[in-house]
């Protein structure tokens, strides 16, 4: 629900949905990444050692690499990230749900690490079945590919892919992929990513404008009502 609501751009209902449960490393990363403060978010993705139970993206990977390219740390992300992605197997252990995620992360820490020969071999066993794995689960990782085509310099087939993604109707962590993300940062300026952004913030207005209709009558809780509503950004 606290995903959710940030999706929808409504970071008082996000926090005040996280206020009232129990305090958690996954609530305390998502948002962190929302205020994009990456200082916060890794050291709570490292503290969660439940979350990849469920192999569930909550921008956990994002936040280990954010934090480890900040502080220079990338030793302990690249160990960490390797076990927990279960890719302790080596680059020829084929992704599946659980590890799809690191498909990105892990060959950039690489190369962070000084390890380019290591990363480039990653890379090219993340490209070459990451189809195989969106066939597999039915979609799902196109934003993955869209990243993986960007960081093989492929600009325009990276965009085209992204916007593919979006007009999918996935828009988890559009926030962070169109605002934070040190991948798509350098393309900011690009008419063809802004012409992506527009869309995706034209959805999500409309999206929101429809819970707010929700709530007026009475159809759905207006969760920024609860105790946790006046908590402020940053205190989760």
């Amino acid at each position: 629900a606290m995903a959710v609501y940030l999706d929808l751009g409504d970071e008082q209902a996000a926090r005040a949905v996280a206020a009232g449960t129990p305090q958690s490393a996954r609530s305390t990363t998502l948002l962190a990444m929302y205020q994009g403060n990456w200082r916060a978010a890794g050291p709570a993705a490292y503290g969660d050692v439940r979350w990849s139970d469920d192999c569930q993206n909550w921008l956990e990977a994002e936040a280990l690499r954010d934090y480890a390219l900040g502080t220079g740390d990338v030793t302990r992300a690249v160990a960490f990230v390797k076990k927990t992605f279960y890719l302790d197997g080596g680059p020829a252990k084929p992704l599946d749900i659980c590890s799809h995620h690191a498909a990105i992360v892990l060959p950039q820490l690489l190369e962070a690490a000084g390890r380019a020969a290591e990363a480039a071999q990653w890379r090219q066993a993340f490209a070459s079945n990451i189809d195989a794995l969106a066939a597999k689960y039915a979609g799902g990782t196109t934003r993955e590919r869209a990243e993986i085509l960007l960081t093989g310099g492929h600009r325009a087939q990276a965009l085209e892919a992204l916007a593919d993604d979006f007009r999918s109707g996935d828009i988890r962590h559009w926030w962070y992929t169109l605002k934070f993300n040190p991948l798509w940062q350098p393309l900011h300026a690009d008419a063809r990513f802004q012409a992506i952004a527009n869309d995706v913030k034209r959805y999500v207005d409309a999206e929101r404008s429809k819970l707010a209709e929700l709530r007026r009558h009475g159809a759905v809780p207006d969760a920024r009502r609860s105790s946790g509503a006046s908590r402020q950004p940053g205190s989760g």
